[in-house]
């Protein structure tokens, strides 16, 4: 399911709670009353699969064949078009009987593990920035905190931080001649598998952890206000005290 569905899911179980009206539902779902009382149907009729969207799953009208895309790819792989850009491309497969534009090449192109393609530097990523996306790459790189030289670096296209944390700070440590270490990151590095690498490395990590449930955003609870109640054995919600 994807974090709209998920919090739809969510807004439909505090529905069936009876904490939620349909109408208070809707406004949370940003969709009308009549919408909301749709959803609501399937979501009793089919639980959980009601609230997943109708097309998923489902090939795209426009979608070529795959014999097609495996022609395609043999001929871009092939050196005599090893300078040849999609347009080029599109107009010599076109000669050759393979009739497909130029956004057909490039998406003939993209597999399961690469996401992106740029037509200028092949590999550059779309970066999502503080004032909005650029075309570029992601730099990594670790400061020495007590001399303020830099202590490793990396180069990556990777378009968020979540996976760079364990490996520079490997390479920082192995640069300092360092047995144990200190690390600190903004929360943006925050992963689970890297944090647990770190550890298992002598390498300890201070990095907060940011609270991304939808629902903290709405003004209900999200999962960091809930904590273990072992006398009631339960996950109850923290609640301030005057």
């Amino acid at each position: 399911m994807s974090q709209k569905e998920r919090d739809r899911l969510t807004i439909m179980a505090g529905v069936t709670e009876q904490e939620l009206t349909l109408v208070q539902a809707g406004e949370l779902m940003a969709v009308s009353y009549r919408q909301s009382k749709r959803i609501w149907r399937r979501c009793q009729a089919e639980g959980d699969v009601g609230l997943v969207h109708r097309l998923r799953g489902r090939p795209s009208a426009r979608r070529k064949p795959p014999t097609l895309r495996a022609q395609v790819l043999a001929r871009y792989q092939e050196e005599r078009y090893a300078d040849f850009g999609p347009t080029l491309m599109a107009e010599h497969l076109a000669q050759e009987g393979l009739a497909v534009e130029q956004l057909g090449v490039e998406l003939a192109q993209l597999d399961v593990e690469q996401k992106q393609i740029s037509a200028t530097d092949p590999d550059t990523r779309r970066m999502p920035t503080a004032a909005g996306f650029i075309v570029g790459y992601n730099a990594q790189m670790a400061v020495d905190a007590k001399h303020k030289l830099i202590a490793a670096q990396d180069v990556t296209n990777d378009v968020t931080d979540l996976k760079q944390l364990a490996s520079v700070a490997l390479e920082a440590k192995a640069n300092l001649e360092l047995k144990q270490a200190e690390v600190m990151a903004d929360a943006g590095y925050y992963n689970a598998a890297e944090v647990s690498r770190c550890t298992e490395q002598g390498i300890t990590p201070f990095i907060p952890k940011s609270d991304t449930s939808a629902n903290t955003a709405r003004g209900l609870y999200g999962k960091s206000q809930f904590q273990y109640d072992a006398a009631r054995m339960c996950m109850c919600a923290r609640r301030e005290e005057s």
